[in-house]
């Protein structure tokens, strides 16, 4: 029995023994790769993601950069102004972005606008986020914005064909900055161009140029100038006759840092100082070195100071008309209809009003009424050669 089970156990191990060596060794052979991968590859230098063709160079961190979208809409504001070009706010709703409407003439290409634009967005450290075209309009949508949050919305519209020439007029209102109430915001609200004039030093002089700004409104200095009145006492933001450039610098620069945006400057006062040619060359050096415009507001006929702008080569111009002499409700209307004649014959004109409700009311009611008869309401800048 034992003999027989012995040849049992024989035959079949001698059947079994072949494929067993071959899965061992098969076995052996698979631990064997396997060591010999992993020393080749270790762990550190396995991509965790499939390797590229061209990997990307991994961008050097900067430190954080402040992003300041107010500073980013005065750059646009600018960047429009100098190119003559005015822009409507978009009706929005609660908690949207801030819109603009821009109607872009046929001379100014639509393209090179948009690259002008994305051009500032960028200098200021900001962001175009999406930028949607149609051919057949010509409309280029534009969202502008920081780190991905979108600030402003901008509509690039071609303007409808030039038509009939209007004649333009400029609405100048000074002495703002004592205070901020009704008025001034009133004035702020008006849907015309209104060019806002801020005197300098004053409390609230740069809290109304921030907010003029903000709304699209444009800004410039009213600069005290020597009056022939000598009970006119000067102070630190007065230019006087006789003073020397190095002082008329200090001042302006003083005045500028209180109306931040400023695009021009304009004369309060001033019938003495604008009538001496040694002051008003070194004046209106200094802003000629600011790339500002100048304005003179003409406040006695023998000013020289216009004339001088004018040999240097400074974009300038003058006041027409002053709209509110008399405080009086009727002589105002009857002065503003005097602007939009002189306009008429023209083909431009300037009138200079003052920061009161009264002026406030008759602009509110008689600008949609002349602007009905044929005529243009624009920024002084618009005007200025």
């Amino acid at each position: 029995m034992n003999r027989k089970f012995s040849e049992i156990f024989r035959k079949t191990f001698e059947s079994l023994w072949v494929p067993i060596v071959f899965i061992v060794l098969a076995i052996l052979v698979g631990v064997w790769v396997q060591h010999r991968y992993t020393q080749a590859y270790k762990p550190s230098q396995v991509p965790s993601q499939p390797l590229r063709t061209v990997p990307r160079e991994i961008p050097k961190l900067s430190p954080p950069v402040t992003h300041d979208a107010d500073s980013i809409r005065v750059a646009l504001i600018r960047l429009l102004k100098a190119n003559a070009l005015q822009w409507k706010r978009i009706s929005k709703m609660e908690n949207e972005p801030e819109g603009w409407t821009i109607a872009v003439p046929s001379k100014i290409p639509i393209p090179s606008l948009h690259l002008a634009i994305q051009e500032v967005v960028e200098a200021e450290r900001g962001q175009i986020l999406s930028a949607l075209s149609d051919p057949k309009t010509g409309r280029v949508d534009l969202q502008i914005g920081i780190q991905d949050s979108c600030f402003l919305k901008i509509i690039l519209l071609p303007a409808k064909g030039p038509g009939v020439q209007k004649a333009k007029i400029a609405i100048v209102i000074d002495d703002f900055g004592d205070r901020w109430n009704s008025i001034v915001k009133g004035f702020l609200d008006i849907e015309r161009p209104v060019t806002i004039s801020i005197l300098p030093g004053r409390q609230m002089s740069r809290k109304i140029a921030e907010e003029a700004i903000q709304r699209g409104r444009e800004v410039i200095l009213h600069l005290p100038m020597e009056p022939l009145d000598p009970s006119i006492k000067p102070d630190s933001y007065m230019v006087c006759k006789g003073m020397t450039s190095s002082q008329i610098q200090k001042i302006l620069e003083r005045s500028l840092e209180d109306v931040p945006g400023a695009v021009g400057v304009s004369n309060h006062m001033g019938s003495k100082a604008t009538q001496d040619r040694a002051t008003m060359l070194s004046l209106l050096e200094c802003i000629q070195t600011r790339r500002l415009f100048f304005m003179d507001s003409y406040t006695i006929a023998s000013s020289v100071a216009y004339s001088v702008a004018q040999e240097l080569n400074l974009p300038t111009i003058k006041r027409d008309v002053f709209l509110d002499v008399d405080h009086d409700g009727e002589e105002i209307r009857n002065r503003l209809w005097d602007l939009a004649r002189r306009a008429k014959r023209k083909g431009h004109a300037i009138g200079v009003g003052h920061c009161h409700q009264l002026m406030l009311e008759i602009l509110t009611e008689e600008m949609p009424k002349i602007e009905a008869s044929g005529y243009e309401f624009v920024y002084l800048s618009e005007l200025i050669h």
